[in-house]
């Protein structure tokens, strides 16, 4: 045990908390070269959040998630451009406006019954944005197709 507090001693803060980190999020590496590019990473995210969070005029806090050992490549990979959508589909023909529509007021899409129940999402750390999506994208398939 002593040991084990011994090169833990060895380690800085920051590395400390990567080590917390990939056991948080079950997170390994096939080499020591990506271990040691995922602590640099790490550590500049790190440095962000600590920034932040030290910055008396953010009305927020931020810290480490999943992606907290991504580049930002692997995070924002480039998007297609539309001209690489093809010129069959038309973006904006989805919806014509009719002024002589009439609307109501409001909606309730719980009574209309588009919106999901609540899901459990057990063990599924973070995921609450997946499920957020899929409940939007079910909802949005439902109002369309009814």
């Amino acid at each position: 045990m002593s040991a084990l507090v011994g090169a833990a001693a060895a380690y800085d803060d920051t590395t400390v908390k990567f080590f917390n980190y990939l056991s948080h999020q079950n997170k390994s590496y096939i080499s020591l070269d990506e271990f040691n590019m995922r602590l640099a990473v790490f550590t500049k995210t790190d440095d962000f959040i600590e920034k932040w969070n030290a910055n008396g005029e953010n009305t927020s806090n931020v810290g480490h998630n999943y992606f907290s050992d991504m580049t930002s490549e692997e995070r924002f990979p480039p998007q297609s451009d539309e001209s690489s959508i093809s010129n069959e589909i038309n973006l904006y023909s989805y919806y014509a406006y009719d002024e002589n529509q009439t609307v109501p007021t409001s909606v309730n899409w719980v009574n209309v019954g588009v919106v999901t129940n609540v899901q459990n999402q057990g063990s599924c750390f973070g995921g609450g944005s997946a499920y957020a999506a899929a409940a939007a994208l079910s909802a949005s398939l439902a109002i369309q197709t009814s």
